[in-house]
């Protein structure tokens, strides 16, 4: 009975010991984030993670109450391999001197089991955003006020400022609802200087005159905005020419198969069909579909903004006739066109 006994007590104790080290694989972090915060305030912080297992995980990064209240949250599946997890939110209307707290947490595949959790060292405290500075400003910016989707145009500008250290300066066309279209980014650490840009217009921006030029100037952390300057009523005039959309065969849809692993499946369809795409950084997506002679039926996503990962969505075509259609992915790095088929 006593060597049962011991047998049992020495089986147990390695059944949780090889748990617990097979556990103590799962780590997760958050590295640096925010301790002062602000209504409309852009806040970053970066989680670091390893884990075991050959699985993917889920990280869902959150900004709680004192109490545990969920107020944002953000979540993104990762690969098993160690590393380094960046993630952003924009804060909502909190009160002035409320307190809160950062924290995230390691899932399975399947959301069934929690890995790994940390909760930032320091709370979070809201605070009163600053009024921008009146004498960081910008001058001589005259842009022009209609322009021709398709074409290249250049912007320039002059600024000045007070603010020391590096400052961040962002040019910008709009929409009238203020999503950003076009944007490019520039720093400096001078006091004054000259800002040029060149930005080639989307092709397929509708013709209107409701469009906005902005720009606009940040300190060294992104933190406060310390100048802004819009100039509204832009119009777009169509491109002289249809979008040249080429015939290509099977073949050819392969040899570009590698750009952000674009596929359409099933492939001739009848009522819907499914199209996947990854997104390997931070990156706006476009998603259109046209028909064969150039003339586009709908924009599936509209520069939606994307994580890093894998996605999908299904497309109901019960009200196209059939025939050959075109759907195009448009990223950062490029686009592609695929040929489908509706029988």
């Amino acid at each position: 009975m006593k060597t049962k006994i011991t047998l049992l007590f020495t089986t147990t104790f390695l059944a949780l010991l090889f748990s617990w080290v097979g556990n103590a694989q799962n780590t997760i972090e958050i590295d640096h984030a925010d301790t002062q915060i602000s209504s409309d305030f852009k806040s970053v912080f970066s989680v670091s993670y390893t884990k075991s297992g050959s699985d993917k995980v889920h990280i869902q990064a959150r900004l709680m109450t004192t109490s545990g209240k969920v107020v944002i949250e953000n979540s993104t599946g990762v690969p098993v391999r160690p590393g380094l997890m960046l993630f952003e939110f924009k804060i909502p209307n909190l009160p002035i001197g409320g307190v809160y707290k950062w924290h995230v947490q390691m899932y399975s595949s399947n959301w069934k089991q929690k890995l790994a959790e940390h909760y930032y060292k320091d709370l979070v405290k809201v605070t009163e955003r600053r009024a921008p500075p009146s004498n960081n400003t910008f001058s001589n910016f005259s842009p022009p006020t209609r322009i021709t989707a398709g074409a290249t145009q250049n912007i320039s500008y002059n600024f000045t400022k007070t603010e020391d250290g590096k400052v961040h300066i962002q040019t910008r066309l709009l929409s009238k609802e203020g999503g950003i279209i076009l944007q490019d980014t520039q720093s400096s650490e001078d006091r004054s200087g000259l800002i040029s840009v060149q930005f080639k217009i989307p092709f397929n921006l509708s013709a209107r005159s409701d469009y906005k030029w902005n720009i606009q100037m940040f300190n060294s952390d992104w933190k406060n905005k310390l100048a802004t300057i819009t100039k509204s009523g832009i119009r777009i005039s169509s491109a002289t020419r249809a979008l040249k959309v080429s015939s290509f065969n099977e073949s050819d849809s392969s040899k570009n198969q590698d750009l952000n692993d674009f596929m359409v499946s099933p492939n001739p369809f009848i009522n819907s069909f499914v199209y996947t795409y990854n997104v390997l950084n931070y990156d706006d997506v476009t998603v259109e579909l046209y028909a064969l002679n150039g003339r586009k039926i709908e924009t599936l996503k509209d520069k939606e903004s994307h994580r890093p990962g894998n996605y999908s969505d299904v497309v109901d075509t019960g009200n196209l006739d059939k025939g050959i259609y075109i759907l195009r992915i448009n990223t950062s790095e490029g686009e592609k066109a695929l040929k489908l088929i509706k029988n």
